[in-house]
């Protein structure tokens, strides 16, 4: 299990039980959380933002793909090269040249590959993680 799944399960742990009972979280271990009330909106938000605002790594998990319009047309002659079955949202990604340089870029997978990485497009690019676009919501 990776850190940020970690953090979630343990955060998650921290709502179902009163007290620090086997959640996982190593740096948690001296906190005494039925003498000290954790803000329950806190760890919500918290909770919020890890799923929603992490980097994940590419190695750990790729964004979900969703089956496009042309999907139906597979195997018809009607598909053409150009096409495709399945597609990821945009998402933000972090992405390494060959030079070494780092940049924060959008992209989205195209049947379980990331648009970046295409050689034809982008020879000396690979993607390394990935998040979700940030979601704002207004302030109340």
């Amino acid at each position: 299990m990776n850190k940020r799944d970690l953090v979630i399960d343990s955060l998650e742990q921290c709502l179902q039980t009163p007290r620090c009972q086997d959640c996982g979280w190593i740096e948690c271990e001296s906190f005494e959380c039925q003498q000290s009330p954790f803000p329950i909106n806190l760890i919500y938000a918290a909770l919020d933002f890890l799923k929603e605002q992490s980097w994940i790594s590419v190695e750990d998990e790729m964004p979900e793909e969703h089956e496009t319009i042309f999907a139906k047309l597979r195997g018809t002659d009607k598909w053409n090269g150009n096409m495709c079955m399945r597609m990821s949202d945009d998402v933000r990604v972090l992405v390494e040249y060959d030079n070494g340089h780092r940049a924060i870029r959008h992209d989205n997978t195209v049947d379980g590959k990331w648009k970046l990485e295409n050689p034809t497009h982008y020879p000396h690019c690979r993607v390394l993680y990935w998040m979700k676009n940030p979601t704002f919501m207004p302030e109340e």
